[in-house]
């Protein structure tokens, strides 16, 4: 019995072990699309919406039956709440280069705040065949729910500008809000230096996380407009 007891002892510590070991998954190659993140209604009269982030594995294994979540690190809106809090399959196998999007559904029974912004924990799980069971996103997302572009942002050269950006001042990133799309962002130095161009969507969130601390300008490629990034 006491033999018995050892190893049922051994069995749990080693289940329990396992069941909790979170890797971060930035070490795996596994890997997200954050330029096609989409916050959409769904076709369905509960759950009525999801977010859907197209997950990419850079890996070199194929994986069985990948699952992902999310956990909100600041508070959603006003009557929005997460439909079901397990685990989302995203596919039945995950294999080497394929991207797949996963799909976290919710329930808005309010209207959101336009350019409402919330920023969540991404999961990943369900690595058979390696001997981990999940990992987690290093950086958190930060997802613009209801992105609304303003009529018209004055930059600092009285020019009116066909996006903005917050937060100001930044140290991460910044999330761009543009009326086009397909348009470079370019970002200059207070000597008129070209630092960083991305090409942005409607939404898109920009890492500044490597510029030196200072005073940058942002305008749109094409456009006369400028904007004023304090980096911190």
């Amino acid at each position: 019995m006491k033999y018995f007891n050892i190893l049922a002892a051994a069995f749990l510590l080693f289940s329990t072990t396992i069941s909790a070991q979170v890797v971060e998954c930035d070490t795996m190659g596994v890997a997200y699309d954050s330029t096609h993140i989409e916050f959409k209604e769904s076709s369905l009269v509960t759950p009525d919406s999801a977010i859907i982030i197209p997950m990419i594995n850079n890996t070199h294994t194929n994986f069985a039956y990948p699952q992902a979540k999310l956990v909100n690190t600041t508070p959603l809106p006003t009557g929005m709440s997460l439909f079901d809090s397990n685990w989302q399959v995203f596919a039945s196998a995950w294999n080497i280069g394929d991207t797949m999007p996963v799909s976290i559904p919710y329930d808005v029974n309010n209207v959101i705040p336009d350019n409402y912004m919330v920023t969540f924990k991404l999961y990943v799980t369900n690595f058979a065949p390696l001997t981990i069971d999940s990992c987690v996103f290093v950086n958190t997302l930060t997802i613009n729910l209801k992105p609304v572009a303003p009529a018209a942002v004055q930059g600092i050269n009285g020019v009116s500008s066909p996006f903005s950006f917050y937060p100001n001042p930044a140290t991460k990133s910044i999330q761009v809000t543009s009326a086009l799309s397909g348009k470079s962002i370019e970002i200059y130095s207070m000597t008129g230096a070209l630092v960083q161009t991305v090409v942005a969507d409607h939404s898109t969130i920009i890492d500044i996380s490597t510029l030196p601390a200072g005073l940058y300008f942002i305008k749109e490629k094409g456009t006369m407009a400028v904007l004023k990034l304090v980096k911190v």
